[in-house]
């Protein structure tokens, strides 16, 4: 019987790169096809003028030496001998003229937090304990969940870490907020997730951060994704980019290759789909294909699985920002973004990183959340170019006037900005999403399916696999993905 050895991958993202790295490894024929000029999916960003502009990272998580997720990183040649910058702070709020931080030095932010408000001291006191444990939590990496034998299962994870976890799954945001009196710890814990979200997810970020499991790889989404690609081609994968994939072939039921928008047809023997899974399900396999119950339900039950885009201003300055924080929320005049008022914003800056900025610019941006709605509004307004430029440029301008009441002393000037719409049309990202659906507390999470019922020899993959999501979670399913096919054609997957 002739070995099965050639497999097409669809998008050259985090997770793409992933499956072809390790499909490399096994010895199969991988070819990644992405429709940008680079690769990288979101992490590649855009050209803006001279300026590249991406994404600032809140944080890698597997930036942490001798740690599973970290060997990975490193396998797969993201992060090379690239620094790795660990910030001081989270995130900081400020509001009537006080301030309180999420330190990556736990204890100091406890100490302070203490001081701020000794009524909310016991609260405080949990919390950081919770961090602690968590902190501990090794994210298993080692074999998706279904190919995990019994005592696999038994050691995997922090067993403590994982009860807390599941606990904290339970509660939402806004549950956890009410638990403290002082309203500046409100607003502080108000502004790391969606309200209506798991305090579970904002726990696991927090303290990877603490960790020191979560740090910044100078250069960016961008190298990360640049190096990940040469590590590919290093192995002998084939990187084709503008290669817009417009349906997947099939045949009795088998995903038998793709076919671009070229009319080029590749055949294959598994197709790992590694772009965004409604891309796929809705466009990509043929019409009336069966879909998975839980699955089709995220895509109509909206109340019980929202997801949450943004509206990206970017701005530079070629001065020192000196001791200015990673990331820092503070309250502004009110205005509205389509159905949504704004009275905050959150600004991210980069001055850290001499990569991000150039021509000795540093770079910032500031994020702005939105709810699905925006992205019906943008999309609309999206059929009327004037209008809908004549509403980006007056956003940006308001953002931009708040920015300079708030950091007088920087000379910030605009780059550009980017509508929830821009990363469906750039990206194929569901409604301009750049994670999964939001996990609701007391909804059991239903991961979402690796396979397409109907479709055999097809494979799902991305960070929409996991809950939290996120580039990790990008890479661990992408090798999964290898592993999934390795097991299904009774083939050793080597180490």
């Amino acid at each position: 019987m002739k070995r099965v050895n050639k497999i097409a991958i669809i998008g050259g993202g985090i997770s793409g790169l992933a499956a072809g790295i390790w499909g490399q490894k096994q010895g199969f024929q991988t070819v990644i096809f992405d429709k940008n000029s680079a690769p990288g999916g979101f992490c590649a960003g855009w050209k803006a003028g001279v300026q590249q502009v991406g994404f600032c990272f809140r944080g890698l998580i597997g930036t942490k030496e001798n740690t599973a997720l970290n060997h990975l990183w490193r396998e797969a040649g993201a992060l090379g001998n690239t620094l790795i910058i660990q910030p001081e702070s989270f995130l900081s709020v400020s509001e009537n003229d006080s301030s309180i931080t999420l330190w990556q030095d736990l204890e100091r932010f406890e100490r302070e937090a203490k001081k701020l408000s000794t009524e909310d001291a016991p609260t405080i006191s949990m919390f950081c304990n919770a961090i602690r444990t968590v902190a501990e939590y090794e994210i298993p990496v080692q074999k998706p969940d279904e190919l995990l034998g019994p005592l696999e299962r038994l050691k995997s994870g922090s067993k403590e870490a994982e009860k807390l976890l599941q606990k904290a799954s339970e509660v939402s945001m806004k549950q956890f907020v009410n638990e403290f009196r002082n309203p500046l710890l409100r607003r502080l814990f108000s502004s790391v997730q969606p309200q209506n979200g798991t305090f579970a997810l904002f726990l696991f970020q927090y303290a990877m951060f603490v960790s020191g499991n979560c740090g910044l790889p100078v250069g960016g989404a961008a190298a990360l994704a640049r190096r990940m690609a040469e590590q590919y081609q290093r192995l002998g994968g084939v990187l084709r980019l503008n290669a817009t994939v417009e349906q997947i072939l099939t045949a009795n039921g088998v995903a038998r290759g793709i076919e671009l928008h070229s009319g080029e047809r590749y055949f294959s023997h598994w197709t790992v789909a590694a772009c965004d899974p409604d891309v796929t399900t809705h466009h990509l396999i043929p019409p009336h294909t069966e879909l998975d119950k839980n699955f089709q339900q995220r895509y109509e039950d909206r109340l019980h699985n929202p997801i949450f885009t943004g509206f990206y201003c970017v701005f530079r300055t070629n001065q020192d920002p000196g001791l200015m924080l990673h990331m820092q929320d503070f309250e502004v005049e009110p205005f509205s973004i389509g159905k949504t008022l704004i009275n905050r914003l959150c600004l991210i800056q980069s001055s850290y990183d001499s990569q991000l900025g150039q021509n000795g610019n540093a770079q910032f941006v500031c994020p702005i959340p939105q709810a699905e709605e925006s992205y019906n509004y943008w999309e609309e307004l999206s059929q009327n170019e004037v209008l809908y430029e004549a509403e980006t440029n007056k956003i940006m301008k308001k953002v931009l006037e708040q920015l300079q009441k708030k950091f007088s002393e920087l000379d910030l000037k605009p780059v550009c900005c980017a509508a929830p719409d821009f990363f469906s049309r750039r990206f194929g990202a569901y409604h301009g999403t750049w994670s999964p659906f939001t996990a609701l507390p007391g909804n059991k999470y239903q991961p979402m399916p690796f396979m397409v019922p109907g479709v055999r020899r097809l494979l799902l993959s991305g960070q929409w696999m996991h809950a939290e999501g996120g580039l990790h979670a990008a890479l661990i399913e992408g090798r999964f993905s290898i592993q999934r096919i390795c097991h299904n054609e009774r083939l050793p997957f080597s180490e």
